[in-house]
């Protein structure tokens, strides 16, 4: 049973418990021709995405790595327009810094939100790093000021912060 094609109709779906009446048009509980089909396809994909219960630990979760990914963007504008070129020559786009601004604080809230549904913690001190880590990544588009020579290894000291965080967020070891 395809529900994208052309010639699908309503009396193909099984009787499954996704299927809530109350939730499809009129027209598509009888025949689901036409514009009605479309309808009952939407309304199943709707209904399908009220059923998924998603626990807070996974929304938290979704929060905090899309925070990541931001930061880790605006990182790489900060990045490309110290290689480019002096501030004065090349403003900054004002999207990296809200990237970075936004980033840090999914980041933040995220993050202490995924700690208090983990629960009892035995050790704070990979809470600590990891705060450490977030505050480095926080003020690294200062340390990008200067000689270009060192961009590469600035770059590449980020990515290695982002993987020692990555680390004490899997193993917790101490």
């Amino acid at each position: 049973m395809d529900l994208f094609h052309p010639a699908f109709s309503a009396s193909e779906l099984p009787k499954s418990h996704f299927l809530s009446p109350h939730l499809l048009p009129p027209a598509s509980r009888q025949a689901g021709e036409g514009a009605s089909a479309i309808l009952l396809r939407w309304a199943l994909l709707f209904n399908f995405i009220l059923e998924v219960n998603l626990d807070t630990y996974y929304i938290f979760k979704i929060f905090h790595l899309t925070g990541i990914f931001l930061l880790f963007s605006a990182l790489g504008g900060h990045m490309f327009r110290a290689a480019i070129g002096r501030k004065e020559d090349i403003p900054l786009p004002k999207f990296i810094g809200m990237f970075h601004k936004a980033g840090l604080i999914l980041v933040l809230l995220a993050g202490i939100g995924l700690l208090a549904n983990i629960g009892e913690i035995d050790t704070f001190g990979w809470i600590i790093g990891k705060f450490f880590i977030l505050m480095m990544l926080a003020i690294w588009p200062l340390y990008l000021q200067g000689p270009k020579e060192r961009l590469p290894w600035l770059g590449g000291a980020a990515v290695m912060l982002g993987l020692v965080a990555a680390f004490f967020a899997l193993y917790k070891p101490f």
